[in-house]
């Protein structure tokens, strides 16, 4: 049974007046009808159908609870990074929180560091935790020749997102808006910097062009 569940119990007895009980108070029992009101220590309680004027004369049943759960129950992501979850509650509803945004089953991570995301079903509830990482460039050189080319990378989730990549001098250092794709044009030094759907910026990555090697062939 899931917490909020309610059962049925019976009891056949002809020598008196029937009475229950329940082991744990997180799960009551009125005239045989159990309700789950919580999740019992261990994940169950004993129901125990008894006469009403000798408690020696009972009969028992054990009741399994069911516990919620969130999935996945921890993510390693980069902020603007997004994680879907499921639960075994169908009526499982995300709750607002610190360092993350909420659109119905997912959540998009705002800031770094650890933070617990709640999921909350009538009485049920359960969390997960998100290990959030700052936006790096990553891929890429810190020292290029002239002529070189690159392609610069960002750590986490990259399908359904868009970047922006930014030269702090193109005549340097050329790069697509759009790929990360760069090239070396004269020697100099620069700062390359990305941002993520329009909202969330990595640290500046130092770059140093330098004249290449003259050879003869």
């Amino acid at each position: 049974l899931k917490i909020d569940a309610e059962h049925q119990l019976s009891a056949t007895y002809e020598g008196g007046t029937v009475a229950w009980k329940s082991s744990s108070d997180k799960v009551s029992v009125v005239d045989g009808k159990v309700t789950i009101n919580g999740y019992p220590e261990g994940g169950k309680a004993t129901i125990t159908a008894y006469d009403a004027s000798d408690e020696t004369i009972n009969a028992s049943v054990e009741i399994s609870v069911e516990a919620m759960t969130l999935t996945p129950s921890s993510s390693d992501v980069v902020v603007g990074d997004t994680v879907k979850y499921s639960s075994n509650y169908n009526n499982a509803v995300i709750q607002s929180g610190t360092g993350y945004s909420v659109s119905e089953n997912e959540i998009t991570a705002e800031s770094e560091g650890n933070h617990t995301v709640t999921a909350n079903a009538g009485n049920a509830s359960a969390t997960a935790t998100i290990n959030v990482s700052k936006l790096a460039i990553t891929g890429g050189s810190s020292t290029m020749d002239t002529g070189a080319n690159v392609d610069f990378n960002v750590n986490g989730q990259t399908e359904g997102h868009t970047f922006a990549w930014t030269s702090s001098d193109p005549t340097i250092l050329s790069i697509d808006e759009s790929t990360g794709e760069a090239q070396a044009l004269k020697s100099g030094k620069v700062k390359v910097t990305v941002k993520k759907d329009g909202k969330y910026t990595s640290d500046e990555f130092s770059v140093t062009v330098q004249k290449g090697a003259l050879s003869i062939s």
